[in-house]
């Protein structure tokens, strides 16, 4: 099927129309694209403005054939003169630096007339090419600006830091921009805050632009940075050159992550998937490679791995057509925190090695630390703690660390200090916390929690770690640190476990089981099935402390048939121990003095969600309160009650009719043919919800309720009980309106 496009001309504002599947209609289409943004077009359409002159527009279409981008516009005069020579060779600059030559005077578009048409010029060419252009006319400020940001394009620095130049040399942004690269010391930060202040003209403000974006989320500059953008856009929101709105899509990209690094998560990915998209259909490598970096950092922590990987890999493609050796530096810093991500430590950690002993790290401060702090990571994961904690203490030390990088170093510290119960090294982290705006951020105040929680946890104050670990996972959950959810939930269930030990007290040892299912759900979001295999196993464990052999055995079981099908192998030898100990009443699973060592040898290594999904929506929801004879069905009020409130109806009642009590803890979730189970019970409540999927926030809002109606003062009072139960039900899913049971019968 044919689709006419139509677009008005960049030039004089005429409508012009063409057709992707009628080549009458345009000059020439070329195909682009890839598997995250579709198949696209990049077609170039004439039209004639007035005797002898021509409008060029060069569009990108999708498949389709609808608009996406302008990609340039030009005017072409049909003589034969060098200056119409000059448009056509104009027009084969890569686009990295094309939209600079408006900034050419007649001598320098007489010298590019001149130059043989590199039609089909490689990376390498190019700066052959220009290195050439730059020889013949050393008093040009183009070219000798043109030469420097091709380096910096394709990663070519040495060369643009060797000579210092005057801060009115249009090459003085770039020199800015790398030596924040190489050490981001106060006086480079300070320079860079002057940028926007030197008289360039406005194609070189807009890089003196992205040399300050770059260098403020290295510094953690967040005031700057939002001056920054707001400057850019009232300066040239309205601007529709292809060139502007690149630099303007580059400094918006990395304002957003600056955002995401001091806790912010609404719409992240939305917004830099909005910016690398249009680097993208604009075919700008250099924002592409830079963006797109940091766009799959962001997916990769917000649980989105397949995404991130095919990402990173297109980055790579670039960086390889470009030839830039950095860039390529950078994504095997990204993978390998992947690898960390999904239990590869060994791979992790030697190929971080290769990346630290690397000439380009060395040379760049930034990617020396980064690769530092993730290096310490792999050694942490690998039990080498006396390695990790000097490597960190050498991070401390260094001079001008990001602010991030070095929270990240003393979080880890604090890890070291748990799994070594050392005070000492608390003490320590406490001395180094920094006096910074970052400490006031959700990650800031997260960290504070978390070493709070370490010191009661080494101290065998579980009371006060579960207390600083919930108010931990409050601030993580509010700003979607879904990544560190799992792990929160583990030591919360391993506190209670503690406390169980401890005291006898079967309520903490409900709460273990509640947060290891949590926990669990995280890990069933994530399909990331050996965690669930850990983590059942683990309510095995606690099961067989607390002498409940029989649900003891069922855990292992379940855990077993996941390993088997899984082909776990060493799981599956782990869980055979458990289960024949079980089966020949082998009372060493019950022995408390056990119970931490068993949480230690299991603990899970908590990976990020192989594919995030949207969240889970509740369908239908029971709650009982036998003492008062109160038995009530909500269901969601956008769909059909009878669908899933009454199969909710049914499950309940052949739980009764088999007098198994819903509030015991030998039940489990489970898989129904319309819907997920998910059963949570009290002293006095009993509750079952039926959702559309496993959901980890669906269960934790399920718990808050139960918890609230057990502190109702009115609870024991039906009708109050009622109204409560709906008002807190609405409040977390939505509106909800309750099922007549008589009219069920």
């Amino acid at each position: 099927m044919t689709r006419t496009t139509t677009i008005r001309c960049k030039l004089c504002e005429d409508e012009i129309s063409f057709d992707i599947n009628d080549s009458s209609t345009y000059q020439t289409k070329t195909e682009s694209g890839n598997p995250l943004i579709g198949i696209l077009y990049t077609v170039r359409v004439q039209h004639q403005y007035k005797e002898g002159v021509s409008h060029i527009n060069v569009v990108v279409v999708d498949e389709r054939g609808e608009y996406r981008a302008h990609k340039d516009c030009y005017e072409e005069e049909k003589v034969g003169d060098a200056f119409s020579q000059y448009e056509t060779i104009a027009r084969q600059f890569p686009i990295e630096i094309r939209h600079f030559l408006p900034l050419a005077n007649p001598e320098e578009k007489w010298a590019i007339s001149q130059m043989s048409q590199p039609l089909s010029c490689k990376a390498n060419d190019w700066t052959e090419t220009l290195e050439e252009l730059e020889k013949k006319h050393p008093d040009s400020k183009l070219f000798s600006f043109l030469t420097a940001k091709w380096a910096v394009v394709t990663g070519n620095t040495t060369k643009v830091l060797k000579n210092p130049v005057e801060k009115i040399s249009w090459i003085y942004p770039l020199q800015v921009r790398l030596k924040g690269r190489k050490n981001l010391t106060d006086e480079v930060l300070e320079i860079t805050k002057e940028l926007d202040k030197i008289p360039y003209p406005e194609l070189i403000k807009l890089e003196a632009a992205i040399a300050q974006g770059e260098n403020f989320i290295r510094s953690i500059s967040t005031e700057e940075m939002d001056a920054l953008v707001q400057r850019l856009n009232d300066e040239w929101g309205n601007d529709s050159r292809v060139g502007v709105k690149t630099a303007i899509a580059f400094v918006q990209g990395m304002y957003w992550y600056l955002k995401f690094r001091v806790g912010t998560t609404e719409d992240i990915i939305k917004r830099l998937e909005t910016a690398f998209n249009f680097c993208q259909i604009v075919e700008n490598r250099e924002a592409m490679s830079m963006i797109g970096n940091l766009f799959a950092s962001v997916l990769r922590n917000q649980g989105e791995v397949k995404k991130a990987l095919r990402t990173y890999q297109l980055v790579l493609d670039v960086c390889s057509e470009l030839g830039n050796q950095r860039c390529m530096i950078v994504v095997s810093i990204n993978t390998a925190t992947l690898q960390l991500n999904q239990g590869l430590f060994k791979e992790a950690h030697e190929r971080l090695r290769w990346v630290l002993d690397h000439p380009i790290a060395q040379a760049d401060q930034y990617l020396r630390v980064t690769t530092m702090g993730n290096l310490s990571e792999s050694l942490f994961k690998l039990g080498r703690f006396d390695e990790s904690r000097e490597l960190c203490k050498q991070l401390i030390a260094e001079e001008n660390i990001p602010i991030d990088i070095y929270m990240a170093v003393l979080a880890r510290l604090t890890g070291i200090a748990a799994e070594t119960n050392s005070l000492d090294d608390l003490d320590w982290i406490k001395e180094n916390i920094p006096e910074h705006e970052y400490m006031e951020s959700p990650r800031g105040k997260a960290f504070l929690l978390n070493l709070k929680a370490i010191e009661a946890e080494v101290k065998n104050d579980w009371l006060k770690m579960v207390k600083f670990l919930k108010e931990q996972r409050n601030i993580l959950d509010e700003s979607g640190f879904m990544e560190l959810l799992n792990e929160s939930e583990f030591r919360i269930a391993e506190g209670y476990a503690m406390l169980y030990q401890q005291t006898k007290d079967s309520n903490y040892l409900q709460e273990a089981f509640k947060h290891l299912d949590l926990a669990k759900t995280l890990s069933h979001e994530a399909r990331y099935y050996p965690d669930i295999v850990r983590l059942t196993m683990l309510k095995g464990i606690v099961a067989a402390t607390a002498n409940l052999f029989e649900r003891a055995r069922d855990h292992f079981q379940d855990a077993l048939v996941i390993a088997q099908e899984h082909q776990f192998d060493e799981l599956i030898d782990e869980i055979s121990v458990y289960l024949e100990s079980i089966e020949s009443e082998d009372t060493a699973l019950s022995q408390t003095q056990d119970l931490r060592s068993h949480f230690e040898e299991l603990t899970i290594r908590f990976t990020e969600a192989v594919d995030k999904k949207e969240p889970g929506k509740a369908l239908a929801i029971w709650l009982e309160n036998d003492a008062v004879k109160f038995d009530t069905i909500l269901f969601n009020s956008e769909l059909e009650k009878e669908n899933h409130a009454m199969y909710l109806r049914g499950v309940v009642d052949l739980w009764k009719s088999l007098s198994m009590k819903i509030d015991t803890p030998i039940f489990e979730s489970f898989e129904g043919e319309c819907g997920h189970i998910i059963q949570e019970s009290t002293n006095n409540f009993t509750a079952v919800v039926i959702s559309d999927r496993s959901d980890y926030i669906i269960q934790r809002n399920l718990q808050d309720i139960m918890k609230q109606l057990e502190e109702f003062p009115l609870k024991q009072v039906p009708e109050e009980l009622s109204a409560k139960f709906l008002s807190l039900v609405e409040s977390k899913f939505g509106e909800f309106e309750t099922l007549n049971i008589e009219k069920t019968d």
